[in-house]
């Protein structure tokens, strides 16, 4: 029996709803005023720096379409729920370029000076970067072309470089800035000491610290140019005095500077973000400048490009110490100990993101990341380093641990190594599309890790290729000296001069891999550790595995004979060949139909993360019957 009057239940009911309702839109209410947000909307002539200055948590400075040449310091801080915005709304453009105003005289037929108030480290006509005076002469459409760069002698010794070549210049070098590429990963700018017209070498300082008093490498292998004022002799080279503080440029016959639409950069720097907490920067362009952001954590960058970001301090002048530089932070460059860069594109912080950015041109590294648990996902890098300065990395994340990789293509990189991890930390790379480094050094490899603490680290899904090393070395992944635990697995790997894959040390599985066109090397479990490394395993690999590879599969170094399979587990390992797979032409490295790969192999599962067509996985890390996965940066995502 219902005791319960008939409307006590429906006005319990009308409470109920109304108190869901009234409690439903406070909450709504509270949530809506969390992220109550202003909106400053500011445009190209308005002080940036001052309205940056008054930025409170939840307010979004909107940028109106134009270009901006001024510069600014971020050092206000968001929350979580209210993070700090700088957004482009439209075309938003930083520029770090200034026109040249100047009056031109003509000193010589063809060659026009004037004198200018800041120094030139770049120098544009429109869009287009002109190139520094050099011997050889080149235009910046060959600056990837080897043929620049002339093959020291075997006389050559640390300290003199010999070359026919300079003999048949006609011109004495002495007081210009040879870029001596003579380290293998590393490369100098020297002054020349002493040259003469006529003479086939010159001499440049030495440094009795360096490993390179001690190099048993042959001399031939390395090379070389030469930036200053004699070597200005081709159209539209330029050369700036600093004594004189004098701009000159070398034109064709019949053109005249104020023919051109010339600037020079000025502006380094765009954005400095410092100390910032929840900070996101979104729709902005860079051409000649760049931005950082220092002590920065939970920070967002996305939907930003960067053209000619990075600067050589002085394209006329030689390595300086460090402490004489704008750098900020920690990198490798201070294991260097001396940097020809100045203006990083660099992020130094934790738990920070990086997405949608395409940077090209840069004359240094293209991005360097310090810190923990950063970011960097679905991203294009291309074009850089063309000089191979410096240290010879192209993506700088030595100091940064652990950090994760995901869907970013680098294409053409001067430096040894294009993509440096961290050497502790798990760091993840993967569905990344990483290739043609080691363009002006040798040594290296496109993905690089050393060191026992880089154990946990995870490298799949890759495409991998043509790590073109000046001479000798060029490798696509590489456990370098000391490493342990890594897992490298469903990689596609070719065309490197050296080897697909190698890595030293042990507890390492390398599994389900595709290399093919390789001419020495695919996939190398080294036995022993190399003759000089005698602080590093004697025995090598006892305890890795490989497995599953459609790949070649050693231990042996290319010296040593016979050729001996890994001390560890290797098994179900097969040659690759092109002609094996559906379309390597356009990225389709599923094996053909009844190809040697297919269902040739033992399924283990810790040695399968993929799914499977048939009774057993195919070789290799495609499966025949499988949509095939794709790789690199994903335009417009």
């Amino acid at each position: 029996m219902n005791l319960r009057p008939p409307n006590v239940s429906a006005r319990h009911h009308v409470l109920s709803v109304v108190g869901i309702s009234t409690i439903l839109m406070l909450v709504f209410w509270m949530t809506q005023s969390a992220f109550a947000k202003d909106v400053i909307t500011a445009g190209p002539s308005d002080n940036l720096q001052a309205i940056v200055d008054d930025l409170k948590p939840g307010d979004i400075l909107s940028l109106r379409p134009g270009t901006y040449d001024q510069s600014f310091v971020v050092r206000t801080q968001g929350t979580r729920m209210n993070p700090i915005q700088i957004c482009g709304e439209g075309k938003v453009e930083f520029s770090g370029l200034k026109k040249l105003d100047v009056q031109w005289t003509e000193v010589q037929p063809g060659v026009f000076q004037a004198p200018v108030k800041h120094p030139v480290c770049q120098l544009f006509d429109g869009s287009k970067m002109m190139i520094p005076a050099r011997w050889p002469n080149m235009t910046f459409a060959q600056r990837w072309d080897n043929s620049k760069w002339p093959h020291a002698s075997k006389e050559s010794v640390y300290g003199t470089m010999v070359d026919s070549r300079l003999e048949e210049s006609g011109l004495d070098f002495s007081g210009c800035i040879a870029v001596l590429n003579i380290g293998s990963w590393q490369t100098y700018r020297r002054m020349i000491q002493k040259h003469g017209r006529g003479s086939d070498r010159f001499t440049y300082p030495t440094d009795v610290d360096s490993r390179l008093h001690h190099a048993k490498h042959p001399s031939e292998i390395d090379r070389y140019c030469i930036y200053g004022e004699a070597a200005l002799d081709a159209p539209y080279e330029w050369f700036f005095d600093h004594g004189k503080s004098v701009l000159k440029i070398c034109l064709p016959e019949g053109v005249q500077p104020t023919d051109l639409d010339l600037a020079s950069k000025e502006n380094r720097l765009a954005i400095l973000g410092n100390d910032c907490r929840h900070l996101h920067i979104r729709g902005i362009n860079f051409v000649a400048t760049t931005l950082r952001l220092v002590n920065a954590h939970f920070c967002k960058l996305s939907d930003i490009e960067i053209d000619f970001g990075s600067t050589i301090a002085d394209p006329f002048g030689q390595n300086r110490p460090l402490q004489d530089q704008h750098l900020i932070g920690w990198s490798s460059r201070h294991w260097f100990g001396e940097s020809s860069i100045d203006a990083l594109t660099e992020i130094i912080g934790d738990d920070n993101h990086l997405t949608n950015i395409v940077a090209r041109h840069s004359e240094g590294p293209i991005l360097t990341v310090s810190g923990q648990r950063n970011q960097i996902q679905n991203c294009l890098f291309e074009d850089f380093d063309w000089q191979g300065l410096d240290y010879g990395f192209g993506i700088d994340l030595l100091a940064a641990a652990p950090v994760t990789v995901r869907h970013v293509t680098l294409d053409h990189c001067g430096g040894s190594e294009g993509l440096r991890l961290p050497n502790h930390g798990k760091s993840l790379v993967e569905y990344c599309h990483l290739h043609h480094c080691g363009l002006r050094q040798s040594d290296g490899a496109i993905i690089q890790a050393s060191g026992a603490d880089v154990a946990g680290t995870e490298i799949h899904h890759n495409w991998i290729h043509d790590h073109q090393a000046f001479h000798w070395g060029g490798n696509g992944i590489r456990g370098d000296d000391g490493s342990r635990g890594l897992l490298i697995h469903h990689n596609v790997v070719w065309n490197c001069n050296e080897k697909a894959i190698v890595v030293k040390g042990d507890h390492h599985q390398v599994f389900h891999n595709t290399c093919f066109d390789n001419p020495k090397i695919d996939i190398l479990l080294p036995r022993n550790r190399l003759p000089s490394k005698t602080q590093e395993l004697e025995k090598q690999n006892i305890h890795s595995q490989a497995v599953n590879n459609w790949s070649r599969v050693t231990g042996s170094w290319s010296w040593e004979k016979p050729e001996l399979s890994p001390l560890g587990y290797s098994e179900n390992n097969a040659p690759a060949h092109r002609n094996f797979l559906q379309d390597p032409g356009m990225f389709d490295f599923r094996p053909r139909v009844r190809s040697a790969s297919s269902d040739a192999n033992s399924s283990k599962p810790q040695e399968n993360t993929s799914a499977i067509s048939g009774s057993k996985p195919d070789l290799g890390a495609y499966e025949y019957a499988q949509m095939p996965w794709k790789a690199g940066y994903m335009k417009g995502r």
